[in-house]
């Protein structure tokens, strides 16, 4: 259920700075058809959860290079419609990682870096 992923993320994010986006991240991946875990991962993966964010942007989407957002929430679709647009779609959550830290299919940094969010994924599981 809708409630019972929120509880997972907001788990999962518990004392991060966008804890208190755990429904809002879990509603737009829904909207988007994403795995509800992704966003918040990524988040963990590339700022702590939003401690070491570029203003709003705790995703590190476009390098933080003037793409900043002016709150969480578009931040979080802003990611979301990204991982749902054409670079992105029919493709495994590991490319989906890959692609967003280097660019391109899994390779050499993609995989480490698909490989720590995917074991963060699954230890999110079903709680």
């Amino acid at each position: 259920t809708l409630q019972a992923r929120t509880n997972h993320i907001r788990w999962y994010l518990s004392g991060k700075l966008l804890e208190p986006y755990s429904g809002y991240m879990v509603g737009v991946a829904e909207k988007f058809g994403l795995d509800y875990r992704l966003i918040p991962v990524i988040s963990i993966m590339e700022s702590g959860g939003g401690r070491q964010a570029c203003g709003y942007n705790a995703w590190g989407y476009d390098s933080c290079k003037g793409d900043n957002f002016d709150s969480w929430e578009e931040g979080i679709v802003r990611v979301a419609e990204t991982l749902a647009s054409r670079t992105y779609a029919g493709r495994s959550t590991a490319d989906m990682l890959c692609i967003w830290v280097s660019g391109q299919p899994c390779g050499s940094e993609g995989n480490s870096y698909s490989s720590v969010a995917l074991s963060e994924i699954a230890r999110i599981g079903d709680r």
